[in-house]
């Protein structure tokens, strides 16, 4: 079976020029104070559908036609390509958005996402809004019987031997819905190898250290004995 990997940052290795979620307020609006957190249906009634369009009714409302990203740093330009923030919406940087759609186009959506740091300093970098509404959790064999609980939540899992049912050559990135995969892209070689040579400290990990990764990426010592791939 072909290797795999997760685009993934453990919170404890995110960079420092680049936020981390606690840093993080994405709005409907603009203001130059406080910004408001979203609290409209579209974002919190959002419901996770295996492969529904994404103007299915009654399964996904429409994003609205621009957001924003409130940032608390005072460094005025983004330097990242790629930020998951909640709820299914990641930050995604016009130059990546262009990679995504040309392999997994038909599986996502995006709009206008305007950046700004806490002194209200406009990015000039392009950036969207990028939501997932189709999903590839079909395709895998998650070999349940060999699953890893994951830490602080009962009743969710990681399968350290998951796998493709069968190799697919012309899909580089897969997405699933299953939960503690909401928030990483799955990549094969073909993905991995241009993510790294041409986005902004990207990490990657093999896709059977992710279980191990997810569960301790607030240990600094337990994660060092899995480092980012090169």
């Amino acid at each position: 079976m072909a290797n795999l990997y997760v685009l993934f940052y453990p919170f404890s290795r995110i960079p420092s020029s680049i936020p981390n979620s606690q840093q993080l307020t994405l709005s409907e609006e603009y203001t130059e104070k406080l910004p408001i957190h979203i609290n409209s249906g579209w974002l919190h009634e959002f419901k996770w559908s295996p492969n529904l369009p994404a103007n299915e009714e009654n399964i996904f409302r429409t994003m609205p036609q621009v957001l924003y990203l409130f940032i608390n740093t005072k460094r005025k330009e983004p330097t990242f390509d790629y930020l998951y923030i909640q709820d299914g919406i990641w930050a995604i940087s016009e130059f990546f958005l262009k990679y995504l759609r040309e392999n997994i186009g038909s599986q996502i959506e995006a709009v206008p996402l305007k950046v700004y740091n806490k002194n209200r300093e406009e990015a000039q970098r392009v950036y969207y809004a990028m939501r997932v509404h189709a999903f590839n959790d079909k395709l895998f064999d998650f070999h349940v019987e060999s699953k890893k609980r994951t830490a602080g939540i009962k009743n969710y899992y990681l399968y350290p031997d998951m796998e493709l049912k069968e190799t697919n050559e012309k899909q580089n990135i897969y997405t699933l819905r299953e939960f503690n995969y909401r928030e990483v892209l799955i990549l094969n070689s073909v993905a991995k190898n241009w993510i790294i040579e041409n986005l902004y400290s990207p990490q990657i990990y093999k896709l059977s250290d992710f279980p191990y990764v997810l569960n301790n990426q607030y240990d600094k010592k337990a994660l060092s004995i899995i480092p980012p791939l090169p």
